[in-house]
Formats: C-alpha cells, sequence, structure tokens
C-alpha cells in the first residue's frame, strides 16, 4: 500500500445486505420466555423488550446511494416490533419507510466518497447500534455496500495487509501506530512520526513489541536499543502482526500478537496468509531477515509456518550472545527455495494437496505478480522458477502487487485502484487464458478534500453463508493532511 500512495502522496435494484453493525448500548434483559409455549400465555402480559437492534446496508444499484436497514430483536434474534429512529452523519437522509418490523431509509451521498457513520436507536433511548458505511467512486455491480470492518481491528493507527481466512472467521492484518506519511516522508523528526497516533497496548494490541518506546504523551523513541541503534535519522515505529477472531455479531476482536522477540518491534513480518487452516495450520508470511542483509539478499522472503490460531505466535527471537545478536527458534520454513529477489504479499492456491502455485509479488524492482510452481507437501515441496502473469494483470509501465486468487479469479492492485481478472483455466502464464482486468473498487486518488478515499488495495476473499466477502484496505486523507489507513470489506450481491 506504501507504493500505491506514493503518487497521490504528492498530489497533494438487486440488493443484497451486509453484516450488523455494532451494538452501543445493552438494553436490560428481556423476559424468560418459553419461546414454544404459547398456550396459557397472559394476554395482558407487557411485549417483550428489544435484546439488541441490527444494522444492514445494501448499495443502490449503478448509483452511489444505498439503503440503511434497521430491525429490532428479542434475546432469540428473533425480529420485534419497535419505534427505531436512524441518522446520518453525512448525506441526505430521506424519511423511513417501514421494512417488515423493522425500517429502511435511503441515504443519498454528499460527495464522491468517504465514510458515512449510521446509527440506529430505539425511541426511549435504550438501545443503539452504529456502523460505518464506505462510499466509494466506483463498485463493480457484483458486490453490494462497502462497509468499515468494526471492533479492535481499526483505529487511529496504520492497518495494512489484511488476509482474511477462507471461511471468514480469522482476519490478519499489519500495523503501526503512525500514519502512513511517517514512512513516506522517511523522516523520524517529522509531525507524522513524533507522536503515536494508535494504541499500543490491551484492549485493541495486547502485548505490543516496541510499546516500551512509546511515552505516556505518545511520543516515540526511534531507536532499536536491543541492536545498540539509536536515535535513528529514519522513522523505525513498532511495527507487528496480529490476528483477531470473528464476533456474533460480524465484528472481529480477541486479538493475538504475531511477532519477533528482542527486536523492540523495529522490524515485522508482513503479507501474511492463511495456506492451510486446522489443527495446526500454516501461515505464510514474507520477511526480510536483518541479519542476512548483503550482495545476495537484501529483500524480503516467504516464509511457511505452522501456527495455533487464537494464541501469540512467536516467529522467532534475537539474541544477543556476546559476539552479537543471533537468530534462535525461526519459526518457518523458506518457501520456492531461493533468497534470490523481492518476494512479498504471499498468497498460496492448491490445485491438489501436493500441487502448489505460490503467488507473490516484487514492489521494489520489477512492480509485477509474479507466481512460483511447488510439487509435494508444503514444507518441502520442490520450486520451479519465478514467472510473471501476462499482460492482463502485469500492464506495462504500472505498478501491481497484492495477489489473491480463488482458482477463478485474481484480486489485486493496480496503482491506487483495487482490480480484478478472471481465469478461463490451462495455463496461469497463457496469456489467453486471462479476461481483461476490470476494476473492482475505486476511490478518487487525486482528490485533495478531507475524508477522501485516495486509494485501495490488499485484495483478500472468504465465503460466508454462500455470499463472497471481499476485504480490502483504504486510505483516506485526514485534515492534518496525512493518510489514515483502515480495512474495509462487501459482501457480493445475493
Amino acid at each position: 500500500m506504501l507504493a500505491a500512495l506514493a503518487l497521490s502522496g504528492a498530489c497533494s435494484d438487486d440488493d443484497g445486505s451486509s453484516g450488523p453493525g455494532d451494538a452501543d448500548a445493552a438494553a436490560p434483559d428481556a423476559p424468560a420466555l418459553d419461546a414454544g409455549a404459547d398456550a396459557g400465555a397472559d394476554p395482558d402480559a407487557a411485549p417483550a423488550a428489544p435484546s439488541r437492534v441490527q444494522l444492514a446496508f445494501e448499495r443502490v444499484s449503478e448509483e452511489r446511494s444505498f439503503h440503511i436497514l434497521a430491525t429490532a430483536l428479542d434475546q432469540y434474534g428473533d425480529p420485534i416490533a419497535a419505534d427505531i429512529e436512524l441518522s446520518s452523519d453525512r448525506g441526505e437522509l430521506a424519511p423511513s419507510e417501514p421494512e417488515g418490523l423493522g425500517v429502511r431509509a435511503l441515504v443519498t451521498p454528499d460527495q464522491l466518497g468517504g465514510r458515512y457513520r449510521i446509527e440506529a436507536q430505539v425511541a426511549d433511548g435504550s438501545l443503539s447500534a452504529s456502523g460505518e458505511v464506505l462510499v466509494l467512486a466506483h463498485v463493480d455491480e457484483r458486490w453490494d455496500q462497502p462497509v468499515v470492518v468494526d471492533g479492535l481491528v481499526n483505529t487511529a493507527g496504520w492497518e495494512d495487509g489484511p488476509a482474511i481466512s477462507a471461511d471468514g472467521q480469522w482476519l490478519f492484518i499489519q500495523y503501526l501506530p503512525v500514519p502512513l506519511n511517517c514512512v513516506i516522508g522517511g523522516d523520524s523528526s517529522a509531525p507524522a512520526c513524533a507522536v503515536a497516533r494508535g494504541p499500543v497496548s490491551a484492549p485493541e494490541r495486547p502485548g505490543m513489541p516496541g510499546a516500551e518506546r512509546v511515552a505516556e504523551d505518545g511520543t516515540i523513541d526511534h531507536s532499536c536499543p536491543s541492536f545498540g541503534f539509536f536515535d535513528a535519522p529514519f522513522p523505525v515505529a513498532p511495527n507487528a502482526l496480529y490476528g483477531f477472531r470473528r464476533q456474533p455479531d460480524d465484528s472481529f476482536a480477541e486479538p493475538f500478537l504475531i511477532a519477533w522477540e528482542g527486536v523492540d518491534g523495529c522490524v515485522s513480518a508482513f503479507g501474511a496468509s492463511l495456506a492451510q487452516q486446522g489443527e495446526p495450520s500454516t501461515l505464510l508470511y514474507a520477511y526480510d531477515m536483518p541479519l542476512d542483509n548483503g550482495p545476495g539478499d537484501s529483500v524480503s522472503d516467504i516464509f511457511a509456518a505452522e501456527v495455533t490460531l487464537g494464541q501469540d505466535i512467536l516467529l522467532g527471537r534475537y539474541v544477543d550472545e556476546g559476539s552479537g545478536v543471533v537468530e534462535r527458534d525461526v519459526l518457518g520454513t523458506l518457501l520456492a527455495g531461493t533468497r534470490d529477489g523481492q518476494q512479498g504479499n504471499p498468497h498460496l492456491w492448491t490445485r491438489g494437496s501436493d500441487d502448489h502455485v505460490l503467488f507473490h509479488d516484487d514492489e521494489q524492482t520489477r512492480h509485477d505478480i509474479l507466481i512460483v510452481e511447488g510439487s509435494g507437501p508444503l514444507q518441502s515441496a520442490s520450486w520451479g522458477t519465478a514467472t510473471a502473469l501476462p499482460e492482463a494483470v502485469n500492464s506495462a509501465g504500472e505498478d501491481e502487487s497484492q495477489p489473491f486468487f480463488d482458482g477463478e479469479t485474481l484480486w489485486f492492485r493496480r496503482e491506487q485502484t483495487l482490480m480484478a481478472a478472471d481465469f478461463s483455466g490451462g495455463s496461469l502464464t497463457d496469456a489467453s487464458a486471462w479476461s481483461s482486468a476490470r476494476v473492482e473498487l475505486e476511490g478518487t486518488p487525486l482528490a485533495p478534500d478531507t475524508g477522501a478515499i485516495l486509494a485501495i488495495g490488499e485484495p483478500t476473499v472468504a465465503e460466508l453463508d454462500g455470499r463472497r466477502e471481499l476485504y480490502f484496505i483504504f486510505a483516506e486523507r485526514v485534515a492534518d493532511g496525512t493518510f489514515n489507513l483502515d480495512v474495509a470489506r462487501v459482501a457480493s450481491r445475493p
């Protein structure tokens, strides 16, 4: 996503529904009712009180407008009649209309794109729910209304590189407590680097490596004392991977850390994704080992590690043994058999149990998406040579990266836009096997407005209840001119 924003930084209905919003207040416990016992019920008994409010959103076909749908639910999750009031912090909100036992209202956006915070509240104020809708300049008609992911994932810091498990239950991100501009500028004394904007502790970021380098007032110490490296002229903000578990309300919480020990949070793996899910699961990650930099390798490589989801994952340790710092207990096997060249943002597609295709990118030199084919058990597979995908994907003179392939469609980033190309079968390197790339999601890359969505990337896809969910990163222009990166998602239309 850093490369995607370099240009932006220089330029200063067949409707479906999304998941429910987050509950902001709890209602009093509903009466203990026997759901199946109607006989003998007291006709004068007070009606059951609502237990929560469910929010959903539908995008109007061929438009940027969207509908809000709000329904009160009882303690069993069944719809219940209630007087619900809707509000939107932006745009034009039409009067509510009945929708079953709930309400529906149309929101007409007031500008090309951005966040819209929506609230639904029971009229007596006892219960409410809220959610954030993301209005984009373009959404392909295959997709419904994009929404910002709820829960503990998004903060005022920098969330990047999301990866969702195939079943939609686990979400991984890379995190730094500073805005993207901190790295673009490359100056640790710049305002964007001076103070942490995002959390470095629980509940959002428990066990954050390098948290001890952030003072109580948020001031960041850009140094790596475990390596004897102090007062860096370039930014070294705390940096780590985190995983989250999906909750019953479709938010993500229960964060767990994925990191190296003994490096003060100065370096981190990136591009985490699940290659195989089970007990154990196989996690792919890209990492530039700082101790092997030199003429043979000074860029990131791809590793596969067996892990248990839901608990902290230690990728390895850096230990000072007197004669110098060494790596110990490295969790993971080098994939693709070579350290030559930049290999980042890995995604594995398996045609059979021992027939693998590793998709990855090179964001430093080639700016293309490549594949490496392998055979055998993943951790000991025999790998071929990295080959760039054809012109339908790697357009000449443009920057492509961040691939995700499900056997039918390849999603990827091209410049500041999220693209997709369909695969018809045969050889992945055969140009005739690919459709022309289409725009899936697009913001307004050069818009100077506060709240404008400048770039979209890092696609990753799950299937849940028969619908695809596309997760992605969006970069938003903040009032002070910095860029805030957060995670959003959009479900396919039914």
